[in-house]
């Protein structure tokens, strides 16, 4: 889960990391797929121009874009995975 300061960074900011770090190909397990959550339409409109402008310089793909909801975290091992990844 990502958290951010929206006097820090953008939402805007945040799709673009977050669009410059996801695979949009590939077939992953129900677990392990990326997803977008949002809060307001703000941010859901954000995100539908933000994946148009992807889908256009990517082709076609598919990315649930869902309301926020209720969070649970994952197990411990599973927390830190690309700090980890990277020793």
């Amino acid at each position: 889960m990502v958290q951010f300061d929206p006097e820090k960074t953008s939402f805007e900011q945040m799709l673009n990391v977050f669009w410059a770090n996801v695979s949009v190909r590939g077939s992953a397990k129900t677990q392990y797929k990326s997803a977008i959550w949002y809060h307001d339409d703000e941010q859901k409109a954000i995100i539908d121009r933000s994946m148009a402008d992807q889908q256009k310089k990517k082709g076609a793909f598919k990315m649930d874009v869902l309301p926020a909801c209720q969070w649970w975290d994952a197990e411990g091992y599973h927390q830190k995975y690309y700090a980890k990844r990277r020793r």
